[in-house]
């Protein structure tokens, strides 16, 4: 696995109007099966994977500046989840698998932990103490010293895919596909708090490195900070547009990894965005802060990369740009007609346009008119599509909308041919939709000036219709959608130009 390429990367930071520097990477490429960690050493010049495998997963070391392959072992029977070096490691680290087992690699000596009765799934090691969660529900504690078996926590509804101490090893998080957030005191082994915030499962968590503050992650596309002395949420880090996987934090930043194939970078205090790094080609399952060096990150993805970011010092504007295929084989005109593309925005903040594109240049549509300069919070904009007959017809175009805001905001939905562009309504014609989350059935309040023989649409978080059926509202403008054929996540309901977010928990 020792493929490596050493390449300038700035992909997200080509706004028009600002300058630049390239952000080095180190990609290490290679790996035959999936990644599922990745965490630098105290100095940040070693990388530690762990990964699947047959027969065995595997945990590797790697040099992070010429991406050497250091050593490597086979530590579990198909599936190593996760590998953690030693405070103050390497050489000694942990791995957890797919056996049940926790393993202490040392070119010294090895060791082993029992108690799981299911897959290992996440591992932290503070001071003395080491922290596991696995596929039996449960989170358990360990005395490092003496192999000891401290604590079991098994108040957790499903496998537990995250945990985190504190630097002092006197508090543990963890993190439950059943959505909730718990945080025990490991002077008593008491249960401190139950965050309950997400609406899906929690895939990670990470304190501040004070104690103070804890990050939770989520399948819900969100990054909720919590306060440890209330246990109150702060705020939630804006920008994911995916499933957010992984979480790190170290002195002023976190960084996050999501499923929209970008890793994201925030400053720890104002809890901006600073960076958006694009370089992987699929969803970003594990990143890591380098900890004596912030502008260092590691990541990896479902692509089988492993990226070193190297970045500048200056923080930057991000430029994110979201692309959508779209297939227009069906049209079957001779004649100019006009079709709608609804740009929703599918975040709190009203985010500026930078750039509309339509490819290839044979695509047979054009923008008609001026593009809009910004799209209100959680509303939608018409951009006007004209059909050209005497375009040579493709297959499909892609359309590119760019932004100069540090969200990655955008849902594109075509509305079909012959739609005309109608204004955005005012925030009191904005749809009410209870209850939300909703499990089986979404009741909807329309607006007043909706039609009856109007269509409701349902799309996902990518932009795909799931759900299309006409109003039928009762004398109280009031509809009533049967959920049941659809999945866990979030959703977007739309009436004209009314726009509401709604999520399924079940």
């Amino acid at each position: 696995m020792n493929i490596w390429s050493k390449v300038a990367c700035a992909a997200v930071f080509a706004a028009s109007s600002l300058s630049i520097p390239a952000q080095e990477t180190t990609i290490i490429t290679g790996f035959d099966y999936t990644l599922y960690s990745a965490e630098f050493g105290l100095t940040g010049n070693e990388i530690l994977t762990a990964s699947s495998g047959s027969p065995y997963g595997e945990a590797a070391q790697f040099d992070v500046l010429t991406a050497e392959e250091l050593s490597t072992v086979d530590a579990h029977p198909n599936f190593t989840y996760d590998a953690v070096y030693q405070p103050g490691g390497p050489p000694g680290y942990i791995t957890g698998g797919f056996d049940g087992l926790i393993i202490y690699w040392h070119p010294e000596s090895n060791d082993t932990l029992v108690g799981h009765t299911g897959d290992v799934l996440c591992l932290d090691w503070k001071e003395s103490r080491i922290a596991s969660g696995a596929r039996d529900n449960s989170a358990r504690v360990w005395n490092s010293s003496t192999n000891e078996e401290l604590y079991v926590f098994d108040q957790h509804a499903g496998p537990v895919n995250g945990v985190a101490l504190t630097e002092s090893g006197d508090m543990l998080a963890s993190a439950c596909a059943d959505g909730i957030v718990r945080v025990f005191d490991l002077s008593d082994g008491s249960l401190k708090y139950e965050l309950q915030g997400h609406f899906g499962a929690v895939t990670d968590v990470v304190f501040s490195p004070d104690g103070n503050r804890l990050v939770s992650t989520s399948t819900d596309l969100s990054a909720k900070v919590w306060d440890m002395e209330s246990g109150a949420e702060i705020t939630t880090l804006q920008g994911h547009n995916g499933e957010v996987t992984a979480v790190d934090w170290v002195e002023n930043r976190i960084a996050t990894s999501c499923g929209d194939a970008i890793v994201r970078i925030f400053d720890a205090e104002t809890y901006e965005e600073l960076y958006a790094l694009s370089g992987h080609l699929g969803r970003v399952s594990d990143v890591s802060i380098a900890p004596m060096d912030t502008n260092r990150l590691v990541s990896i993805g479902a692509d089988k990369q492993c990226i070193v970011w190297f970045l500048e010092n200056e923080a930057l504007t991000t430029h994110t740009v979201v692309d959508r295929v779209l297939n227009f084989g069906s049209v079957e005109t001779d004649e100019f007609r006009d079709t709608t593309l609804w740009l929703t925005n599918a975040t709190d903040i009203e985010t500026p346009l930078n750039e509309f594109a339509i490819s290839p240049e044979n695509a047979p549509f054009s923008l008609v008119g001026a593009l809009p300069e910004s799209v209100p919070a959680m509303d939608s904009v018409a951009v006007v599509l004209r059909y050209d007959p005497s375009e040579i017809v493709a297959d499909s175009a892609r359309l590119t909308v760019s932004t100069k805001s540090a969200v990655t905001p955008f849902i594109l939905t075509l509305n079909g041919m012959g739609a005309e562009p109608t204004s955005v309504e005012d925030e009191a014609s904005r749809l009410l939709v209870y209850p939300n989350p909703a499990r089986e059935v979404l009741f909807v309040q329309i607006p007043e000036n909706a039609l009856s023989d109007q269509e409701f649409v349902i799309v996902d978080h990518v932009g795909n219709i799931v759900l299309t059926a006409p109003i039928g509202a009762d004398s109280e403008n009031l509809i009533s959608v049967n959920l049941t054929q659809l999945g866990n996540g979030v959703y977007f309901i739309r009436i004209g130009n009314s726009l509401q977010k709604f999520v399924i928990e079940r």
